[in-house]
């Protein structure tokens, strides 16, 4: 019986969003990222939130989870224990672990499955034939600082979705966002000896790897220096603007309902944090933002005025300042570890949901005004469409520079 296609699918488990993308083995102008979700009603995105809750009737995912609901939120931060982290929600995740006696791979593991399924279910509707028939190989993003052991527990909940080992490999996010992002913008920018830093800016991680070009066609990168990140990514801004609020609030911020807190983070998430552009723009240098707080009383100390949080624009660049230093502080010494090898910076390329920020591009253009700063077409996409590029290119990177050491101790007593 003759098999059916053989597909590679990208899959990019995010702290905050999540995305798949696929393509034929061997057509790789052709990938798809799928943009359509379970829960999603009309709306098209390329990527779906990486939550999950379980009622104890049937377990909701991504855009199926409602407001206000219980769920499991940033778990992805859980998995790699080495990874400092100042975001107070990841505390309030391992009570809920604990209330559902169970554990952050085991999460991870529920919400992959779901992904992968439906995956499944979107290829077998394209193709009308059974996902069992199809050759599906997985191609699974991880951080590049992320210890082996995080790796591993992101393996094993790979297992536990039921996908095959021998059908899933690892990529780290910026090396897939660096295949992606070469082949989106090849012949305009790129040039073989360049050395370009990628800058996965995520909702928790952010992530940087430096690599120069040895030939691009066939694509060919060695890494220059070490691969360094941490977790300073978007959530973090969300952290600060509920801290803000709480302070501003008070003790009245204790009689906030949950459906209030919803509609103000959920305002500022969609509509003030991914539109801010900074002071660097003199149209919007003093613009304030109203953030809705349904039937909180008026007080104009606060102020709260109508139903209205007033969020001026000094507010906002205060949560945003010390997010933005980290990044900033991030790239310097990239640069500095690639001066120091001999080479010269030529690009920064910005991918990623953080990635995609108007102010963050400008910030890093002031900062580095001898380097060029890139965001790509599509950057939210560019870590699993890279995924993709890696399942059907494999390994493109020549040179890598070791992590750490390995060796055995032992004694001749």
């Amino acid at each position: 019986m003759a098999r059916g296609p053989s597909i590679v699918v990208g899959l990019d488990f995010g702290t905050t969003f999540s995305g798949i993308a696929w393509a034929f083995e061997g057509s790789v102008d052709e990938l798809e990222v799928i943009s359509a979700w379970p829960g999603g009603g009309n709306r098209t995105s390329v990527k779906v939130p990486s939550v999950i809750s379980y009622d104890g009737q049937r377990t909701y995912w991504g855009y199926q989870v409602r407001p206000f609901t219980e769920a499991f939120r940033g778990v992805k931060l859980l998995l790699d224990e080495s990874q400092e982290t100042k975001y107070t929600p990841s505390l309030a995740l391992k009570a809920l672990l604990v209330k559902h006696k169970t554990n952050a791979v085991q999460v991870m593991a529920d919400y992959l499955q779901y992904l992968v399924e439906y995956a499944k279910s979107v290829l077998q509707r394209r193709f009308g034939i059974p996902a069992k028939d199809m050759d599906l190989q997985f191609t699974l993003t991880v951080p590049a600082v992320w210890s082996d052991t995080a790796k591993d527990r992101t393996m094993n909940a790979a297992i536990k979705a039921n996908i095959r080992p021998q059908d899933v490999t690892l990529v780290s996010e910026p090396e897939a966002a660096a295949l992606y992002t070469l082949r989106s913008i090849q012949g305009n920018s790129s040039s073989k000896n360049d050395v370009f830093i990628v800058c996965d800016a995520g909702g928790g991680t952010v992530d940087l790897i430096s690599y120069q070009i040895k030939t691009l066609e066939p694509l060919v990168l060695v890494e220059v220096t070490e691969g360094t990140g941490r977790i300073c990514g978007s959530m973090l801004l969300d952290q600060r603007f509920e801290e803000l609020l709480r302070d501003r609030m008070g003790v009245n911020y204790a009689t906030l309902s949950s459906k209030s807190k919803e509609a103000a983070l959920s305002y500022w998430q969609d509509r003030v944090k991914p539109n801010y552009t900074g002071k660097l723009d003199n149209d919007y240098a003093d613009v304030d933002y109203f953030i809705p707080l349904p039937g909180v009383a008026d007080d104009l100390t606060i102020p709260i005025e109508d139903g209205f949080f007033q969020l001026s624009s000094d507010d906002v660049e205060d949560i945003f300042e010390p997010i933005i230093h980290d990044v900033e502080e991030l790239i310097t010494e990239q640069v500095a570890s690639i001066t120091k090898r001999g080479f010269v910076t030529e690009a920064i390329v910005l991918v990623g949901g953080f990635g995609s920020s108007e102010y963050l591009l400008r910030r890093l253009q002031k900062e580095n005004p001898t380097v060029t700063v890139l965001q790509p077409p599509n950057a939210w996409s560019a870590v699993v469409s890279g995924a993709v590029h890696r399942g059907l290119g494999g390994n493109q990177i020549e040179r890598r520079v070791a992590r750490r050491h390995y060796g055995i101790e032992f004694s001749t007593e």
